[in-house]
């Protein structure tokens, strides 16, 4: 479940960097496109521009989970006096091929939003697909809570997650 976990935010991750890169470039996008370059290489474009980020990310985080995993083993193996092999070939191929399959998955909206629009649109520049983000900050008198309800509701967050971890 926490490989599931890890794997869908990720994911959730690269699409929202790349979808806001594409709203970004929509008129760049559009000015390549009537230039003559086919919707086939601009999705070999995009795709490359993912693996960008995929390649120092995977090659980065293995490394991390390598040498933070190595200790932890150490003092496991040390403790139960039995030897365990957690570099097996399925460990690194999960890890590699979920370290470039993220990304290519993550593509696939954003490729298509690029290519879903005609070239007109894409070469308008006062189209602006960016919503105004208003953040309104209410005292928590305004919402009928007192000061000892949210002590009372952090400590038993932080109780429950005690209980739960430890």
């Amino acid at each position: 479940t926490i490989l599931v976990v890890i794997t869908v935010l990720g994911t959730m991750l690269i699409y929202s960097l790349l979808l806001s890169d594409i709203e970004e470039k929509v008129y760049e996008y559009g000015m390549i496109r009537s230039l003559g370059l086919e919707n086939s290489s601009l999705v070999l474009l995009l795709v490359v521009k993912s693996l960008i980020y995929a390649i120092p990310g995977a090659i980065l985080g293995v490394l991390i989970a390598f040498i933070l995993s190595l200790p932890i083993l150490i003092f496991i193996q040390y403790y139960a006096k039995y030897q365990i092999d957690i570099y097996t070939f399925q460990a690194w191929s999960t890890a590699v091929l979920l370290g470039f399959g993220i990304p290519l998955i993550s593509n696939i909206i954003p490729i298509r939003r690029a290519l879903g629009r005609n070239l007109r649109d894409a070469l308008d520049l006062y189209h602006q697909t960016n919503q105004e983000i208003n953040v309104k900050v209410q005292k928590l008198e305004s919402l009928k809570l007192n000061s000892w309800q949210l002590l009372l509701a952090l400590l038993l967050i932080f109780v429950g997650f005690v209980v739960y971890y430890v």
